[in-house]
């Protein structure tokens, strides 16, 4: 898997994936109804918890789709 910054908290209620070696968003997100507020990573890199301002979490399973 390359490396990567995955961020939240925007306006459209995304995820954005972006590649450490491209100046760009390689890819987003939209699972949430409003803008999420936090991340959290599991101990293997797998699994990724989103909250948001809409009272949901969400675990999505991080693959190389995704990425």
């Amino acid at each position: 898997m390359p490396s990567c910054c995955l961020s939240g908290g925007y306006q459209d209620n995304s995820l954005q994936v972006y590649s450490l070696g491209r100046p760009k968003a390689v890819n987003h997100v939209i699972r949430h109804v409003d803008i999420m507020t936090c991340l959290a990573m599991d101990n293997c890199g797998r699994h990724l918890v989103s909250g948001s301002r809409d009272t949901t979490c969400m675990v999505i399973e991080i693959t190389q789709q995704v990425i």
